[in-house]
């Protein structure tokens, strides 16, 4: 349903940034959308899931991302969706 934008300041690096996104039940949720790409993510204490992936749905990856601390799971993947997790 949209997209996340960031934009860092000039003395800023994106690995320095600290952003919030309060109260809300999952970071990322991926529905209706194939080749996504997730990468060099912290995301951590969400309500519910880290990430969430709601198929059907195809070529979503996941890399490099800590996800820690959510509720239910890091990474919730629901109703065939292919996902594919990377270091």
């Amino acid at each position: 349903g949209g997209y996340y934008h960031y934009h860092p300041k000039s003395e800023e690096t994106i690995a320095s940034a600290k952003l919030s996104v309060p109260m809300l039940p999952s970071a990322i949720l991926v529905h209706r959308a194939s080749h996504v790409v997730i990468r060099n993510l912290r995301i951590r204490a969400f309500r519910i899931d880290g990430i969430q992936v709601k198929g059907p749905l195809e070529g979503v990856r996941i890399e490099n991302c800590e996800i820690v601390d959510n509720i239910r799971s890091g990474v919730s993947i629901l109703t065939n969706a292919k996902v594919e997790l990377a270091d």
